[in-house]
């Protein structure tokens, strides 16, 4: 699975990661995408960090300033870390 976001701004993080939650969570929680973004988004971060495969976020440290988030994170075997 490969989910590309734009970190233009909050708003587009959260909106890429309910939209990725929706596809992945469906069989887990049939009314994902009924669910607001942030709960969705939200739940597909929680999925991250228990998924036992690898996974990457990288991001720009500027844009991560603006959005509230952090500028990378990585998965290794349902670890959620801070790229350090």
């Amino acid at each position: 699975m490969a989910v590309w976001v734009s970190a233009l701004s909050r708003d587009v993080i959260v909106t890429a990661y309910a939209e990725a939650a929706a596809r992945v969570l469906v069989e887990q929680d049939p009314r994902i995408a009924d669910r607001p973004p942030e709960q969705a988004a939200g739940r597909f971060r929680e999925w991250l960090a228990d998924v036992s495969r690898r996974w990457l976020r990288a991001g720009s440290p500027d844009r991560a300033r603006n959005s509230g988030l952090p500028a990378g994170n990585y998965g290794d075997q349902g670890r959620l870390g801070n790229g350090e």
